[in-house]
């Protein structure tokens, strides 16, 4: 497994100078947040090529602040697909080979899952034929416990997954598996080939995406239940604002030693 870090830890850097920073560490790559890097005025084909004379691999996570692909307002469904298929584009030039999409939640408290697993499967058929050229692999990220919610337990992922739409992939965050029940029953009871992407951080005491070794996730026991195959990227995903150079470097050697000691 390779270790990346969510570029949002540096949200007061460029993406430019957080590569820098992620290979100075020991980084094998980064996930840049498309939010993060319309933020700055850097060009996509020179963080590329920056990454490359690194020897950095990149990935990207979608848009996702205040988005919903599948809302039951029209306009808001319209506008957040139209950010999603740009992130696509920029995750090409980017050179990033895979790309993670939140798959959207209820508009309303009064809705249901059969009304909105359509909604989903339906944009995930259309980001299949987007993307299908661009040798992207696509994920949609298996969600926290929070309001309105609904694709967050392997059973949810099934209903996507048998779906069998060419390109598609799961992304899990054991943060949010643990908010939802046992990380480690819940990534058991996955398929193996539906895991493309891993986000990794602390979780408990009612938070999520705590620093390594500050909540109350097995860690150790979850990463030791992963697809022996799994050869992706274990995307550390744990900070604190005010306290990202620190948890890039801590965050860093506490997975390498995770990683040490299941081998």
């Amino acid at each position: 497994m390779k270790i990346s870090f969510s570029s949002p830890f540096l949200r007061n850097y460029s993406v430019l100078e957080t590569l820098d920073m992620a290979k100075n560490v020991g980084h094998d790559g980064v996930e840049i947040w498309a939010d993060h890097f319309y933020r700055y005025d850097d060009r996509a084909d020179t963080i590329r090529n920056k990454a490359h004379e690194l020897g950095l691999e990149l990935t990207l996570h979608a848009p996702s602040y205040d988005l919903n692909p599948i809302s039951s307002n029209v306009g808001i469904a319209k506008e957040s697909k139209r950010q999603i298929f740009e992130a696509i584009v920029l995750a090409e030039v980017l050179g990033a080979k895979l790309i993670v999409i939140h798959p959207g939640r209820f508009s309303s408290s009064q809705d249901s899952k059969d009304i909105f697993f359509p909604k989903l499967i339906a944009f995930a058929r259309e980001i299949s034929a987007f993307s299908r050229e661009k040798a992207l692999q696509v994920t949609f990220e298996m969600m926290e416990k929070r309001p309105r919610e609904f694709f967050q337990t392997p059973e949810d992922a099934k209903i996507l997954m048998n779906e069998k739409i060419d390109g598609i992939g799961l992304t899990i965050d054991i943060a949010h598996l643990h908010t939802i029940g046992d990380e480690k029953e819940m990534i058991e009871n996955l398929d193996d080939a539906w895991i493309k992407h891993i986000h990794i951080s602390d979780s408990g005491y009612g938070k999520t995406h705590l620093p390594l070794g500050e909540g109350e996730v097995d860690l150790g026991g979850a990463l030791r239940l992963l697809p022996k195959e799994y050869d992706g990227f274990l995307t550390i995903e744990a900070a604190i604002i005010g306290r990202g150079e620190e948890l890039l470097e801590k965050n860093f050697h506490y997975v390498n030693h995770l990683l040490k000691e299941i081998k």
